[in-house]
């Protein structure tokens, strides 16, 4: 069980370590050590070399990019920074991650609101449409914005 859970946990953090880093950028520039060491602290990284491809992925989609600084102790270093682009993808990422949280804390909740006519609850999949189940385990998008009467 235990190994189950570890492998659990691995694919959480990889499912959130783009989020994550980006999240640290939206405050400060970093040195990708001053990543790690953040991402370490928070317990969301635990190979350092994880970080190298994602970073590099990150800097060609054009969200995030790099500045060399000279360093008073060896070579020159990298400092990556968010790019505007970045901190739109971020807002997006945002509302995906708020939208599981809260659709994971309901189910978690000890007395759970989801089902018919719970027009708020489950995935949002897009901006105002959530993924919902009613009592037959059916899942449905549900538009909350839509005014029309079916």
């Amino acid at each position: 069980m235990q190994e189950s859970l570890e492998k659990i946990k691995s694919q959480m953090r990889k499912g959130i370590m783009e989020y994550a880093i980006l999240l640290v950028l939206r405050h400060r520039e970093a040195y990708s050590v001053d990543l790690i060491e953040i991402l370490k602290q928070n317990d969301l990284i635990v190979v350092e070399g994880t970080i190298y491809p994602l970073l590099t992925r990150l800097r060609k989609e054009g969200l995030i990019k790099y500045t060399w600084v000279e360093s008073t102790q060896g070579p020159p270093r990298k400092y990556y920074v968010i790019t505007d682009t970045g901190r739109s993808y971020l807002d997006e990422l945002r509302k995906l991650w708020v939208a599981m949280r809260d659709s994971v804390d309901l189910l978690d909740s000890d007395t759970p609101e989801w089902g018919v006519g719970s027009s708020r609850t489950g995935l949002e999949v897009a901006e105002g449409e959530y993924i919902i189940s009613n009592q037959d385990d059916e899942r449905m998008i549900v538009d909350v914005n839509d005014e029309s009467e079916e």
